[in-house]
């Protein structure tokens, strides 16, 4: 297990240190239990498009799909400014019975990210549970770590009546552990849109897929070569 060490700007440290407590309790595990089907849908996707990639898991929070990485014996990077609070006893345990596969911890925001922090060779690169939506200047950044062979995941809420009524549930349950956030009613309806995706190298290319709880984005780096 690896772990970086960055020196970030204090105005980012600032607003990382006041999300700190929000997107915290966005991944305790009764909080993503509100939101099980979605991560039910994504990680059958996700399952799919892995074989023979690393897997690069961006708000990857209490190390979201490590076990995906274990059980398809691939390499595993977790990027979260946050995984400092996610690395307790028992994420140590996770880690450690990883067996023979490398974790690698990065605690750093995506748009701090450089190349030497994901795997050289080509990756699946998942921004899983509407992580997307959250990040500024989102395409510049991804567009600086694309390299041929890379697989691009972006996932996101969908349209249905069913994804709407367990993204409130979910926002619901936040609500009861923050009272007092107000950021909260602006993420409920948090979304990234195509326009937000079209200067994606590649974006040409992408697939969509519509589940019933969420929708994902495709994206083949290189794929225009080909």
């Amino acid at each position: 297990m690896s772990k970086s060490n960055v020196f970030l700007p204090m105005q980012l440290k600032e607003a990382i240190q006041n999300d700190a407590e929000r997107f915290y309790y966005m991944f305790s595990p009764l909080a993503l239990s509100n939101a099980q089907p979605y991560l039910t849908e994504e990680r059958a996707v996700l399952s799919r498009l892995v074989h023979g990639k690393h897997l690069v898991v961006v708000g990857a929070g209490p190390l979201m799909y490590l076990d995906v990485a274990q059980k398809h014996s691939l390499s595993y990077t977790a990027i979260d400014p946050l995984i400092h609070l996610y690395v307790n006893s028992s994420v140590k345990s996770l880690i450690a019975s990883s067996g023979s596969i490398a974790v690698h911890l990065v605690d750093k925001p995506f748009c701090a990210i450089d190349s030497f922090d994901i795997p050289s060779s080509p990756c699946v690169l998942i921004f899983h549970f509407n992580v997307a939506a959250y990040i500024d200047g989102f395409q510049y950044h991804l567009n600086k770590l694309l390299k041929n062979g890379d697989v691009l995941v972006i996932s996101k809420w969908g349209n249905s009546e069913k994804s709407k009524k367990i993204r409130q549930n979910y926002f619901s349950y936040l609500k009861t552990l923050m009272p007092d956030c107000a950021t909260l009613v602006g993420d409920l309806n948090r979304e990234i849109s195509l326009k937000d995706l079209q200067e994606i190298r590649d974006f040409k290319h992408a697939q969509k897929i519509e589940n019933d709880v969420c929708e994902f984005i495709v994206v083949k780096a290189g794929a225009g070569n080909e």
